[in-house]
């Protein structure tokens, strides 16, 4: 667990900076860190068996900038919550899928 605290602490300051600075350089960063994450989630036991698109999530925030919803505002709710509805329904699937 030591290793993904360390990741994890690592993908924060890259994260409150991509919010901060909504740069592509900002975002390659987050994404490096949060990728440094998913190699370490992915590799565990529980997560090695679940039937999970690490494609989707090695580019997440690629994904979530160009669709414009990654950061709520009151112009683009109802796309944000369309998305979280979305995602819950592939998180669903994936579980009904095993």
């Amino acid at each position: 667990m030591n290793d993904i605290d360390q990741r994890v602490n690592a993908f924060i300051p890259a994260a409150l900076t991509l919010l901060e600075e909504k740069t592509d350089s900002a975002a390659d960063l987050a994404q490096e860190k949060l990728n440094a994450v998913w190699d370490i989630v992915f590799s565990l036991p529980v997560y090695r068996d679940l039937k999970m698109d690490e494609e989707c999530n090695y580019h997440y925030i690629y994904a979530a900038l160009s669709n414009r919803i990654f950061l709520p505002t009151d112009e683009n709710m109802a796309a944000v919550k369309e998305h979280r509805k979305l995602v819950i329904g592939v998180c669903v699937n994936s579980f009904d899928a095993i």
